[in-house]
Order: C-alpha cells, then structure tokens, then sequence
C-alpha cells in the first residue's frame, strides 16, 4: 500500500464496513469474528489490515473472509463475537474504553500495565511464573521504548465470556505495521507468546500479565492431561492415593495368601 493507492483501498474498506464481508464458502474464519480499524484510516492502518488478513489467510489456507469489518466502538457488533483491535493510541476508541480490561493501556499518551493483586501473584508463583519480576521488565520496556512503542495483547473479551479480544496497536502509526509484521516472520513469530507482546525497536518481549480463562471444551482424555499440567499439587496428590490403593490391594492380598499357607500347615 502506498500513499498514491490509499485513497482506493481506503474505500474499499469503507465498503466492506457498510454491508460486512461474508461469503458461504470456506474461509479462514467464521462468523463471530469482528476486526475493528481506527478511526481515522491511514497508510499504516490500511496496510495493517491487509497484512493481518494475508496473515489469517497464509495460516489456514483459506481466504480470510466472513469478517465483520467496522471502525469506532461499536457496541452492538461486539456481543458474543472474537474481536481484533488494529489502530494506534488516540486513534482507537476501543483502547480507552476496554483500558481497565487489558494487560496494557495507551490512553492519553500515557501506557500503563494492569494492576496485578496479591492473589494473582501467588498463583502465578504457583504455576512457576514470576509475575512481580514481568512487571517490572515490561515497565522498563516501556520506559525505553516511550512513543515507539508496539504492542500486541489478548485478552477475554469484557462483554462477551469465552470470547477473545486481540489487539495490535503502538504508540505511532508508522509502528503499527511494523506490529502486524510480526505474524509474518517465522523468525519473529516464535516469539508471540502470553498475553502480551511489546515491541521495542526490533527487540520482542513477551509476558502473560493477565487472567487465564477457557475457551471451548477439550476431550477427556485431553482435559485431564491439560488440568495435571497445570496443576502439580493435584497430580502430586493423585499419585499418592494411587500409591495408597496399590499398597492396600497388594497387603490385602498378601495377608490372605500367608493366612492359607499359615492353615495349609495345620
């Protein structure tokens, strides 16, 4: 996208918000899928757009289709919907109004990491992840990084439960590109963990500050697995009641076979 052909692609978007993007054939996503653009279209947002669409369509092998697009804050298209947030800080209502519900805010020029509790923290520890020692690296990532900054986030979404709200913003728009570019490089990708990512410059750093939540149903068998995983203590657990039940079948048996030698003797 260049500045001599965003004029048309600003409007192709614009049409494709006025009558939404649908199709019935298959598609790299579905219909609970909204993607909000900022408010203003640029350049930037505009080539953000396509590029994340190119990304969806590259992972799937499907055309990213059936993609509800809108700009501003539209709250009667985000209800029981997965939600992509593309736009720049100021230049994105969604970020200001979901700004407690994120792992990272940019209102008013200023980015501020949610508030992690005490409860939090001890479960994060429990879990095996320092939360305290995330915080404070991400707070010098953004100290470094001032306007520069890009950031990715995820978070469930606050109007809707089991639905997932993913953000890719930064503190200018040249930056936002650079954002979405991420998806694309495999070198870059593997880092795109937790549930933040900043970008700083060219260096990438990922945390996971927020609340973990569930989404859909996994098989038994893989939901047990999936629950011992991130749960030692109940796995510690389950193995000594195992342990216990083996030991008293195996006295049990034990002791009724020396009693019939013990009578066989008689």
């Amino acid at each position: 996208v260049t500045p001599a052909n965003a004029a048309d692609s600003a409007n192709l978007l614009h049409s494709a918000n006025a009558s939404g993007v649908d199709s019935n054939s298959n598609s790299a996503s579905d219909d609970d899928d909204v993607l909000f653009d900022a408010s203003n279209l640029g350049t930037s947002e505009i080539a953000t757009y396509l590029a994340l669409m190119g990304h969806l369509g590259n992972s799937t092998g499907y055309p990213a289709t059936r993609i509800t697009l809108t700009q501003g804050a539209d709250a009667g298209a985000i209800e029981d919907k997965n939600v992509i947030v593309l736009g720049a800080a100021g230049n994105q209502p969604l970020l200001e109004q979901w700004a407690d519900d994120m792992p990272l805010s940019l209102v008013g020029g200023t980015a501020r990491l949610r508030v992690i509790g005490p409860i939090e923290r001890l479960l994060g520890r429990w879990r095996g992840y320092d939360l305290e020692a995330a915080v404070d690296h991400a707070g010098q990532v953004l100290l470094e990084a001032g306007d520069a900054l890009g950031a990715m986030m995820s978070f469930e979404s606050p109007v809707s439960s089991e639905k997932t709200v993913v953000v890719l913003t930064a503190g200018l728009d040249e930056r936002l590109l650079e954002v979405a570019n991420l998806l694309l490089d495999p070198g870059d990708r593997q880092f795109l963990q937790g549930d933040l990512v900043l970008l700083n410059g060219s260096e990438i750093n990922h945390y996971r500050l927020g609340t973990q939540y569930k989404v859909g149903r996994l098989p038994l068998f893989m939901a047990l697995k999936h629950w011992f995983s991130t749960k030692p203590l109940g796995m510690l657990i389950l193995m000594l009641i195992i342990a216990l039940i083996i030991a008293a079948v195996l006295y049990r048996t034990l002791r009724r076979m020396a009693i019939a030698r013990h009578e066989g003797k008689r």
